[in-house]
């Protein structure tokens, strides 16, 4: 299990689901939805297109509007994702984003997946071209466009 914050190996975790990381201190919980969750590994890689260690693997049941994929785990809606990472890290961060390198919401391959923070997936957002949406006169419902107002002046 890696710990979000320095990504040491040193977890303890009681079976509450409660715990630290002994070596910078961040608080750890793996929460309900993740309980017995290992039960359901079996009929979620099922669902999954394995393809090489280093491409995206698809998954191929029931997705969300945006692409990525979703899964009921104990009666909770997981993002597949998020059980692809809990499952080959044994730990569940539900206060931390799972950010694609691949940039392919389907994707589940363990190797394109790591918990990051919100700022984060943001900084992510606008690096790869997806935030920079036009604001103010430049918005496409803005009651005066610049070019309009040029014109009319």
């Amino acid at each position: 299990m890696l710990c979000p914050g320095c990504e040491a190996t040193e977890l303890t975790i009681s079976p509450q689901g409660f715990g630290t990381c002994s070596t910078c201190g961040v608080a750890v919980r793996i929460t309900y939805p993740m309980k017995n969750a290992h039960r359901y590994s079996k009929r979620f890689w099922a669902q999954v297109k394995i393809a090489g260690p280093d491409e995206c693997w698809e998954w191929q049941g029931a997705k969300t509007t945006n692409g990525a994929g979703a899964i009921s785990i104990n009666g909770h809606t997981v993002g597949t994702h998020r059980f692809a990472l809990y499952l080959e890290t044994g730990v569940y961060y539900p206060r931390l984003h799972v950010l694609h390198s691949c940039d392919h919401p389907p994707c589940v391959n363990p190797k394109h997946l790591r918990y990051g923070t919100a700022q984060e997936n943001m900084d992510d957002k606008y690096k790869r071209g997806r935030g920079n949406h036009p604001s103010g006169a430049n918005h496409w419902r803005a009651k005066r466009r610049q070019d309009n107002a040029k014109k009319n002046n």
